[in-house]
């Protein structure tokens, strides 16, 4: 009997084309300004993924999926929203489940979401307030 082993960077790239989908969603709030990207759930690092964890609120989350304080700022100052990052994270973790025996991607459903076996660790619940206050940034993420 031979074992199979994983190249995991070749696997995760499989998975996303197995999705038909993208490492992330990229953003341009001014045309020709700078190109802002919100990561695939699935390329998370467990850094990102547990400072995402720790996060409060879609100012907070938005600030770790785009990288930083920093970048965040900038992302506002160009014209983008807390929401719109909520949103393509959420479009992007609600696209995805794993069939149970690990070899074939399968379109989201309302069946596979209860029984799914592949989804980020951290779901932005539908309670989070999207809004914006002043563009200000309410509880920033400390980077380390």
């Amino acid at each position: 009997m031979t074992n199979t082993i994983y190249d995991l960077d070749a696997w995760r790239e499989q998975a996303l084309e197995a999705l038909d989908a993208q490492p992330g969603i990229e953003f341009q709030p001014r045309p020709g300004g700078e190109i802002f990207t919100v990561p695939h759930p699935l390329m998370l690092d467990d850094a990102k993924s547990a400072k995402l964890e720790s996060a409060s609120g879609a100012l907070a989350i938005a600030t770790v999926l785009l990288g930083s304080p920093a970048a965040y700022a900038r992302f506002v100052a160009a014209g983008g929203r807390a929401g719109d990052v909520m949103m393509a994270y959420r479009v992007m973790q609600q696209s995805v489940t794993l069939d149970p025996t690990l070899t074939a991607f399968t379109p989201w459903s309302a069946d596979a979401h209860t029984n799914s076996n592949l989804t980020s660790s951290t779901v932005i619940p539908a309670s989070v307030d999207l809004s914006i206050s002043g563009g200000e940034l309410l509880s920033p993420v400390q980077e380390s």
